[in-house]
């Protein structure tokens, strides 16, 4: 399943933002991005409005995302759907500490964002436009979806291949014309 959502808008998840019916351009449904988990002058995990106004989106679910989501709505009676026992928020940094400490211990290289890394990676890798990617993440600058991507050596490598190929090609097609 994709993931697209920050840690803090996934807890502020309310049954109400989770559409699993299809519904127009939606066949597997979709999630509703309004709100996070945050602080505000006086309170601290609360529900407070998106990071900027392009966090505020509807994102469309995969079959496995609707899957998962059906099984979340199974599991949980509670109004939002992310919480503790008692039915208080989850703590971002209280939930990433847990996470990454359980990771360190297991030898395991990961961290909640790594997952929207991991989803901008794959859109830019299979040509979704930045524009689309831009919105799907919730970002309102390209260059924070692009600061999200990542690359690694094999795509180093096919770069310098297809630039050499590409002077090869254009040197080959010179000597044609003349």
């Amino acid at each position: 399943f994709p993931v697209t959502i920050r840690p803090a808008e996934c807890y502020a998840l309310n049954r109400k933002d989770i559409h699993i019916e299809p519904f127009g351009i939606y066949k597997c449904g979709y999630i509703h991005i309004g709100a996070a988990v945050g602080s505000n002058e006086t309170e601290k995990h609360v529900l407070v409005t998106t990071k900027t106004d392009e966090s505020k989106r509807d994102i469309p679910l995969s079959e496995n995302g609707r899957t998962i989501f059906e099984s979340l709505l199974e599991f949980t009676e509670r109004e939002y759907v992310f919480t503790d026992f008692d039915g208080n928020f989850l703590e971002e940094k209280k939930s990433s500490h847990i996470i990454n400490n359980y990771c360190k211990k297991n030898g395991i290289d990961f961290h909640l964002y790594m997952l929207r890394h991991k989803f901008s990676t794959n859109m830019l890798d299979n040509d979704i436009d930045l524009r689309t990617a831009m919105e799907l993440m919730g970002h309102n600058n390209p260059d924070m979806t692009l600061s999200y991507a990542r690359s690694n050596n094999q795509k180093k490598a096919e770069a310098i291949d297809l630039i050499e190929n590409g002077i090869k090609r254009y040197k080959t097609d010179k000597k044609r014309l003349c």
